[in-house]
């Protein structure tokens, strides 16, 4: 079954999508952007609050913004986080951009385990092309494989690629043996549009917040989601490898 992975601010956040369901919790400011980094302190205080069998991820900003010494400051504030994620917006000019990626993710604990990003809107986020991160992905040995949107201004997932585009992608991160995460502005309706994918993880912030995606998390709206996918558990499996390979560089 598909798992819901909330996106939080910080543990009272945490709090709230643990008591409405939610599978994974995800810790990110989003007034720092798509992928923006909370504080060292908010990473410890959230995995304090939620219990050891709930894993834990932490977005860790763009590549471009992080170093090698940053990670190394970080080591011991995420012990206990299975997931981390930095983003490649700006990096798409960059030649040698994986090496700095390898740099970063060997500062960090073998327990933590990074997770590739692919922003939809790729080009217009200056980064990497979609075919050129799964290679990396599975180069670096990446425990999963996140699609997003980089400006939440500019649509959602479905805005950047369509379904048969998608499916290809999807497919062939599951080939790779990649976990699947979707995200990007999802709404309840969007989501039970992408369920026959059968992704990993459909990732949230906004859709679970009342106001916008920079309000508080609602445990409700989690609760909302979460009946979604129980209700939807047996008709996400319709995968096909038919569509068209999509994402030229």
């Amino acid at each position: 079954m598909t798992g819901l992975l909330v996106s939080v601010r910080d543990a009272a956040e945490a709090q709230a999508a643990l008591r409405g369901g939610a599978a994974l919790i995800d810790v990110k400011e989003p007034l720092n952007g798509s992928l923006g980094s909370a504080s060292p302190e908010v990473w410890r205080q959230v995995r304090a609050v939620v219990p050891r069998h709930i894993p834990c991820s932490a977005a860790l900003g763009e590549l471009k913004d992080v170093t090698p010494q940053h990670a190394r400051q970080w080591r011991t504030s995420l012990a206990g986080f299975q997931f981390v994620k930095l983003g490649l917006a700006g990096c798409g000019d960059i030649t040698n951009w994986q090496a700095q990626w390898q740099d970063i993710l060997q500062e960090l604990l073998p327990e933590t385990r990074p997770v590739a990003v692919v922003y939809a809107d790729w080009q217009s986020a200056c980064a990497p092309p979609p075919s050129e991160i799964l290679s990396a992905a599975v180069e670096s040995a990446c425990s999963a494989l996140l699609v997003d949107t980089f400006d939440k201004s500019r649509g959602t997932l479905k805005t950047h690629f369509s379904f048969p585009e998608l499916q290809h992608f999807h497919n062939a991160a599951r080939a790779a043996k990649l976990a699947t995460v979707l995200a990007g502005s999802l709404t309840p309706a969007l989501i039970r549009d992408l369920l026959p994918l059968a992704p990993d993880f459909v990732a949230v912030r906004g859709a679970v917040c009342r106001d916008s995606r920079a309000g508080r998390v609602d445990e409700l709206l989690v609760a909302d989601l979460v009946r979604i996918l129980l209700s939807t558990r047996d008709g996400g499996n319709q995968n096909s490898t038919s569509a068209k390979a999509p994402f030229a560089a």
